[in-house]
């Protein structure tokens, strides 16, 4: 027995769906809690960042020195009876 377009139509009213529409439906569903989840996590970190930086502060030009940007240089040692490309 095949279903009436009046069955169909009692059907749909009642919200039952063909598979195709089970499909795409979940498909949508699955969509838009992906992109709510990437809203609400991309929202917390730019918030996170943003009150991470304002507690670290930046440093003032004049708090900073010339020896406090660049690292120490390793000094070499120099060992009698070795050349430069056996040094450490």
């Amino acid at each position: 027995m095949t279903p009436t377009p009046e069955d169909k139509k009692i059907a749909t009213s009642l919200g039952v769906h063909e598979p195709r529409d089970l499909v795409g439906r979940t498909v949508r569903t699955v969509a838009v809690l992906v992109g709510a989840c990437v809203l609400f996590v991309g929202t917390l970190s730019i918030a996170a960042v943003t009150v991470a930086n304002k507690a670290v502060g930046e440093p003032k030009a004049s708090d900073v020195s010339e020896t406090d940007t660049a690292a120490p240089k390793k000094p070499s040692v120099a060992r009698p009876g070795v050349t430069g490309s056996q040094s450490i």
